[in-house]
């Protein structure tokens, strides 16, 4: 059994973690991390340093932050850019997976309940891609 934490601050200051990677992707839907329902806008992803597995994703604003696990994944082709991947399921979306610049190393974010429940009602995840840049690049 693989056990999932998610922690989210809002309508505050975010806590402040130095983070050994950030990313930035302006998310042009609302999408689910772990429990979270997150309107379309600009991200900031966050893998805390020290913390190979635990990321954060904040709003532009730095008001709603969800912390989130994920486990190593692997990519036959490596993305020629930096990218996060949502499944798209019964008109909901969900993060799926993070992909660095050129490496077939990258990260995943287990399923949702709700996400399995309607894999289980027979509907099919449509994968879709959003590029994300490196802060200050």
């Amino acid at each position: 059994a693989l056990a999932v934490t998610s922690t989210v601050i809002a309508a505050g200051p975010a806590r402040t973690q130095e983070a050994q990677v950030t990313l930035v992707a302006d998310i042009p839907f609302a999408f689910m991390v772990e429990n979270t329902l997150l309107p379309a806008g600009t991200y900031e992803f966050s893998q805390l340093a020290g913390q190979v597995s635990e990321w954060s994703v904040a709003d532009a604003k730095g008001l709603v932050k969800v912390f989130f696990s994920t486990e190593p994944a692997e990519i036959m082709s490596p993305p020629r850019a930096y990218e996060v991947t949502f499944d798209v399921i019964g008109g909901k979306s969900f993060l799926t997976n993070i992909w660095l610049n050129g490496d077939k190393d990258g990260y995943f974010v287990a399923m949702t309940r709700s996400e399995k429940a309607l894999i289980k009602q027979g509907m099919t995840p449509k994968k879709e891609r959003v590029a994300i840049k490196k802060k200050g690049m």
